[in-house]
């Protein structure tokens, strides 16, 4: 049985890894195809008039490599007086002539735009018809190529190759009413293309295909595949009647092959069940083999490396999502990749279930930056991001699922596939109102924090459970820890007990919240988001959360340690100014009194010292004293020599000017043991990597009991803010990380050994320490310092006075925490002012203000 189950999981793995590569593949194929092809912008004509009927003459010349070709177009005007027209075709082809009503027509050609004036002036929704003979050398989306050297003929125009083969609008929201296609190939050649083959014809040395689409099309799923092909025929089956699934194989490739592609037809049922029947039944489905490395979901026939099956199934989505109902531009793209994308997962939990559908999902996931709504269309490679429009955009729609329940999900794709977008083009903000129609929920901020904005939620959270009157009380905190911004989001939780499991759906949508949980029975376990219905990052317990007031932003763990790489690069460090970088590698508490007993958090050795206080949890709190509060307890108890001291550690920050340059941090260190301790000293050490951590120079003052490191006109130090302490210590340490070793540490943390060199360059770090204390059994004692950033270093002393000030007037007891403080004007724009100005005012407390404006004669004014 063993042997049964681990074979199956190894097989599936093995499906996955296939998948993996699937939006690889399927992006790869586009960038690489438009390395070299420029985004076309839509002229101003070319929103004064709707295409119609295409018929299209292809000659192919495979020894010449040219093409010659005839457009037969009908469109019609959308305003009065329109006398000219805009399509977009490859400069390298000539335009032999243009014609209408037997006229001929006079025409421009530059940079990719033919301008074709008209014989007369068109009325609002009059039709206009003309022909354009073109020839030469088609552009990069048009190839020649052989296979098993044979000739291969092929193209792929998404996002804008259309214009190197044919007279086109080059975008995809004008469709086509339908087209013909009839192509001219020497005779040994098939020509497969989009919708039913109408007629075959010999013509001397050539054969001549004739297709017919007769639903609308985009321009860029036009498409063409011309080889000596072997034809698998097979049926789809469907109440009514039968559709042909046509195969064009490599005819090397057919015996070895043509068994992989009898599962489309199985592929064509199961995904009529879940968006509606296919949506081109009238005419057929296929799969044409062509020679670059992916698939593209070109209309009625996709084009593709192989029968790769989760490629096979993704092309197929597309037939629904991408051609029948298209991306209105490619802003939107991920209304089409994102669900072609997530056609896999479906295929994935057809065939496994659930563990299929999760496992797919789960090696779908993105957790960088970017957002799926495209900003800059004119980059190939940015819309066709494997990592944004495809996969972040298949979790879209899996997380959209579970927030409005599997069959109002599957109501939408099938509402959404019957809707007035049906054959047509569509944006997001069109999906997401039948999203909202059909669920009756209000989904905007869900669209706009997954599509329109960046990143992911990242759940920090911890629990714990008490007993009360005979049930179990579980409270849990959660904090969302990302820096950008905050996701509303439904989140399963489920707590697990002796006698099964419940779980609990809440609503999470601040920065940090609090929920009770009634049990019946003892919790063992909680698990947020059990079954991973949402894209996210998730550590149990609390141990960073980030003072952030603007200026200055600060990661701090639950237990002793700053900065971005304890706890194993959760924090965002240090950052000053706020829109700059972290100044932070890390930093920690530190003290001791020997050196067998020296207490910290080291990097070098991975060594954590203090451990959080078991039953605790780090607590936020926004208060009347500070803007945040942050506060955890924590022990010495990971040491070897743990003399049983427990640190309460609280840390403030100010979001009001001008004391956003800085943080205090305060430890009451707490002798729990029955041992006094001697000789101790206690300081702060921090790590600074301001710029080039190689380049920073170290410096202090020590009448200001204050350490600084500099770099690129940024400053940054720690200021010892008890007055009374004992013998202040300024250490440098130049590499730190190489140099901080245990059996010295005692010295650099009593001054006993300095490398401090404030002209050299290097990668400091700092420590501020003082002492020696005595800490008696069961006394506690207390010790604060101030984290200050400055622009120059005249900011950073001004800074580091106003932290001492709000120290000695607040933690020290004085009531007016801020001293000499009244309203000041932070922020004046612009200067010197014109019709309008901005003027942002901070006051240091609730009350009442007057303001008053005054002209420059001194005469008020009164607004």
């Amino acid at each position: 049985m063993k042997v049964f189950i681990l074979l199956f999981f190894l097989s599936f793995a093995f499906g996955l890894s296939a998948q993996e590569n699937t939006a690889l593949l399927c992006s790869k194929s586009r960038i690489k195809n438009y390395e070299n092809s420029l985004y076309v912008r839509e002229t101003g004509n070319q929103n004064d008039f709707d295409l119609g009927f295409y018929k299209l003459y292809i000659d192919v010349n495979y020894v010449s490599k040219q093409i010659s070709g005839k457009a037969e177009i009908t469109c019609y005007s959308k305003i009065n007086n329109l006398n000219e027209l805009d399509f977009d075709i490859t400069s390298s082809l000539s335009i032999k002539k243009i014609f209408s009503n037997n006229k001929s027509l006079s025409f421009e050609h530059n940079s990719d735009v033919l301008k074709v004036f008209l014989d007369k002036k068109y009325s609002t929704g009059q039709k206009i018809t003309l022909t354009i003979e073109y020839y030469g050398q088609s552009g990069a989306t048009f190839h020649f190529d052989t296979k098993y050297s044979l000739p291969m003929i092929w193209t792929l125009s998404e996002p804008y190759g259309s214009k190197d083969w044919w007279p086109c609008k080059n975008l995809p929201d004008d469709k086509l009413d339908s087209i013909d296609i009839i192509v001219t190939v020497q005779k040994n050649l098939i020509v497969a293309s989009n919708g039913l083959l109408a007629s075959t014809d010999t013509i001397e040395n050539k054969i001549q295909y004739h297709w017919k689409e007769r639903y609308p099309i985009s321009s860029y799923l036009v498409s063409l595949a011309i080889y000596p092909y072997k034809i698998k025929t097979d049926y789809y089956y469907y109440d009514g009647g039968k559709m042909p699934v046509l195969s064009y194989i490599f005819a090397s490739d057919y015996e070895s092959d043509k068994d992989k592609y009898n599962v489309v037809p199985v592929m064509l049922e199961v995904l009529s069940s879940y968006y509606g029947q296919y949506p081109f039944i009238k005419e057929k489905y296929g799969n044409a083999q062509f020679l670059w490395g992916g698939g593209m979901e070109h209309q009625t026939l996709t084009s593709l490396l192989g029968p790769y099956e989760y490629l096979m199934v993704h092309e197929l989505g597309h037939q629904w999502w991408g051609d029948m109902i298209t991306c209105k531009d490619f802003h939107h793209i991920w209304l089409n990749e994102g669900f072609a994308s997530y056609t896999e997962a479906l295929w994935a939990e057809y065939k496994s279930g659930e563990f299929g559908l999760h496992s797919y999902m789960d090696s779908k996931k993105y957790l960088g930056h970017g957002t799926i709504y495209v900003d800059d269309i004119s980059q190939s490679g940015r819309i066709f991001s494997g990592a944004l429009s495809y996969n972040k955009a298949s979790w879209v729609l899996h997380m959209l699922r579970h927030v409005v329940g599997d069959s109002t999900f599957f109501e939408i794709l099938q509402q959404y596939a019957q809707s007035d977008k049906k054959y047509d083009v569509a944006t997001t903000e069109d999906f997401a109102k039948i999203c909202k129609n059909v669920s009756g929920m209000d989904l905007d901020r869900f669209f706009n924090q997954w599509i329109y904005g960046d990143y992911h939620p990242v759940y920090l959270y911890d629990w714990n459970y008490r007993e009360d009157m005979g049930k179990y009380i579980v409270d849990l905190e959660i904090e969302q820890f990302q820096l950008e911004n905050i996701f509303s989001m439904p989140i399963d939780i489920t707590i697990k007990t002796g006698s099964g499991k419940e779980t609990f759906v809440i609503q999470n949508d601040d920065k940090l919240q609090k929920y009770i949980f009634e049990l019946n029975n003892k919790p063992i376990s909680l698990i947020l988001d059990e079954n991973d219905w949402i894209l996210k990052e998730v550590k149990e317990g609390i141990d960073m959360v980030n003072h952030d007031n603007s200026e200055m932003l600060l990661s701090v763990s639950s237990f002793g340690s700053f900065g971005h790489n304890v706890p194993d690069g959760l924090g965002y460090g240090l950052i000053f100014p706020r829109e700059g970088e972290n100044r932070l590698f890390y930093g920690s508490l530190i003290f001791g009194n020997s050196s067998d007993y020296v207490v910290d958090n080291s990097e070098k050795d991975k060594v954590l010292d203090f451990k959080k206080k078991e039953n605790s949890s780090i607590s936020i709190y926004k208060t009347n004293i500070s803007n945040l509060d942050i506060n955890t307890v924590y022990t010495d108890k990971n040491h070897p020599e743990s003399k049983d001291v427990e640190i309460n550690q609280t840390s403030y920050s100010w979001s009001l000017a001008p004391f956003r340059d800085f943080i205090i941090v305060k430890y009451d260190i707490k002798n729990k043991g029955n041992k006094d301790i001697d000789n101790l000293y206690i300081g702060q050490f921090m790590d600074f990597d301001i710029g080039d951590y190689l380049e920073n120079y170290i410096d202090k003052n020590e009448d200001e009991r204050l350490i600084y490191q500099s770099a690129d006109n940024i400053f940054i130090g720690i200021k010892l803010l008890n007055r009374n302490s004992e013998n202040p210590v300024f250490t440098g340490l130049l590499n730190a990380v190489d140099n901080w070793d245990e059996n010295i540490k005692f010295d650099y943390l009593s001054g006993q050994n300095n490398a401090f060199l404030t002209d050299k360059q290097g990668d400091w770090s700092s420590l501020l320490s003082s002492g020696p204390y005595t800490l008696n059994a069961g006394d506690s004692m207390s010790i604060s310092f101030a984290i200050i950033g400055g622009t120059n270093k005249d900011q950073l002393f001004v800074s580091a006075d106003y932290a001492q000030s709000l120290f000695d007037h607040y933690l020290t007891g004085t009531d007016n925490i801020y001293p000499d403080q009244t309203n000041t004007i932070a922020i004046l724009y612009p200067n010197p002012v014109n019709d309008k100005i901005h003027i942002e005012i901070n006051s240091p407390k609730i009350q009442h203000s007057k303001i008053s404006f005054y002209n420059v004669d001194g005469k008020k004014v009164y607004l």
